[in-house]
């Protein structure tokens, strides 16, 4: 089989989701919840070569698979899909694509008041050596295996000695040259916004005490006083981080010209912003803790914004 269909409430739209084995990142459940959406979702990396002319009936199609890096070789079938008018593609696969790491400071290239650190695709550890030739990059790098996500297999190599011990890496990886982003109070900020339509909604505020800053690990379960910082960003955004970072939030949002993706990025002490990721893979989702309730408001925006869009897209589709 290679069509699954998640049965939501009977008035549901239906709503085809291109998916793989391997596609992870999109957070379905949240997006398209099943009092408003039946999802139909399609493994294109398994269709069959006329399938394209026997799905069943469906309002839009959404592209559920956020990484390029597990984006499959597109079958004719899923070709022909993509190429009708009707019904509508969010997230078309074409433009997921663009958002390698390694392509994104060419894609962002020109947006005033951003810093995109120079990023290199490479195959194994040897070619590590080559890339910290070329201009822009050079120790300390950050290296990040193919396809990883919440820091698996990250690390950060300050010297020649750590990088001769990267001779067992593994598969292909990320370079990327590092930006020390540490704010003034000793803190590392990494800000989250996700992209709706191509506009910018803030999602969460990370503060930690070293450069690797995940959430959940950071201490801000720990620390009412961070927690009020997030709590003031997501309520005013500008405010928190500046007009011209807004500014320059909203032009990578219509560079990326996804109808959902997201942005995970600090701001340097002269005001520009540093850019860390864009693409479709970012997470959302409600919070249950009470200590974290007040971030849920933010997240209603970012879901109710996202219902908006596919309605439209239907309605669009039933008045044509």
């Amino acid at each position: 089989r290679q069509i699954f269909i998640e049965p939501g409430a009977p008035s549901s739209r239906p709503v085809l989701v291109l998916t793989t084995a391997d596609a992870s990142g999109v957070p379905l459940t949240h997006l398209l919840p099943r009092e408003h959406y039946t999802q139909i979702r399609w493994f294109i990396d398994y269709a069959l070569p006329d399938q394209d002319l026997d799905l069943p009936p469906h309002d839009l199609v959404f592209n559920g698979i956020g990484d390029p890096d597990f984006m499959p070789t597109l079958t004719p079938a899923v070709r022909r899909l993509l190429g009708r008018a009707d019904p509508p593609v969010l997230n078309d696969p074409a433009q997921v694509s663009r958002t390698h790491r390694s392509e994104l400071p060419d894609l962002l290239s020109g947006i005033p008041d951003i810093v995109v650190p120079p990023v290199s695709r490479v195959t194994d550890a040897n070619a590590i050596h080559d890339v910290l030739c070329r201009p822009g990059l050079g120790l300390p790098v950050i290296i990040r295996p193919l396809g990883s996500h919440g820091g698996a297999g990250l690390r950060k190599v300050d010297s020649a000695e750590e990088l001769a011990s990267l001779a067992r890496l593994h598969g292909g990886a990320y370079v990327t040259k590092f930006v020390d982003y540490r704010s003034e109070d000793g803190f590392y900020r990494k800000y989250r916004m996700i992209f709706v339509n191509r506009q910018p909604y803030p999602y969460h505020l990370a503060i930690g005490p070293v450069w690797l800053v995940h959430y959940w690990t950071s201490g801000m379960a720990d620390d009412a006083v961070r927690r009020e910082e997030e709590r003031r960003f997501l309520a005013d955004p500008e405010t928190a981080i500046g007009a011209r970072a807004m500014t320059a939030l909203s032009r990578i949002g219509a560079k990326l010209d996804l109808d959902y993706a997201g942005i995970d990025f600090s701001v340097l002490p002269d005001g520009r912003l540093l850019v860390f990721e864009a693409n479709a893979t970012m997470l959302v989702h409600p919070e249950h803790e009470a200590k974290f309730a007040y971030k849920n408001q933010a997240v209603e925006r970012i879901l109710n914004a996202f219902h908006a869009m596919l309605v439209r897209y239907s309605r669009a589709k039933g008045e044509a």
